[in-house]
């Protein structure tokens, strides 16, 4: 998209693959989960960037749903024939009514809608490295919330991205 780096989001850039080998190298495999979802969302937010182009945000979600309806719907018709999942006859309910957590759920994908026309309309008028280091807020907001509000310990060798179990104290 002939987009151009500012130092201090090269310097985020580098840190972030950084992070990546530090991973890699002190975990027993590559952190291909980490790695496929990255991949995928910065393929999600370049479609939309290019899409952004000729098709307004609502046109255009409404174009997603379509495409991931047909799955959804399909999937959680297979779930209920084989009894699995809340839509299914011996489904877990959670002690709930049995169409409540069917309407639960559809009201979650109603909830979506919003945060993700917010994300077209403002793929739209950013630019792709913007929109890319806004996608951060999420894991780091989680990260804090895993630190400050549920106490998750941080020993001092996982700020750096290993495994305390990967590393022998030796004393």
């Amino acid at each position: 998209l002939h987009e151009r780096l500012r130092p201090a989001q090269w310097v985020a850039v580098g840190l972030g693959a950084l992070a990546v080998v530090v991973l890699g190298v002190s975990g027993s495999s590559a952190p291909w989960i980490a790695v496929a979802l990255a991949v995928s969302f910065a393929l999600y937010g370049l479609a939309k960037k290019r899409v952004s182009r000729s098709v307004a945000p609502l046109p255009g979600m409404a174009v997603e749903t379509t495409v991931l309806l047909l799955p959804a719907v399909g999937y959680r018709g297979w779930l209920a024939a084989a009894g699995q999942g809340a839509m299914g006859p011996g489904g877990p309910h959670g002690g709930l009514p049995p169409g409540v957590l069917d309407a639960l759920l559809v009201g979650t994908g109603l909830m979506t809608t919003a945060p993700l026309l917010l994300f077209a309309v403002a793929a739209r008028r950013l630019p792709l490295s913007t929109v890319g280091l806004l996608q951060f807020l999420a894991p780091t907001l989680q990260f804090l919330v895993a630190i400050l509000v549920f106490h998750e310990p941080m020993p001092p060798m996982r700020w750096g991205g290993v495994k305390p179990s990967r590393v022998s104290v030796s004393g």
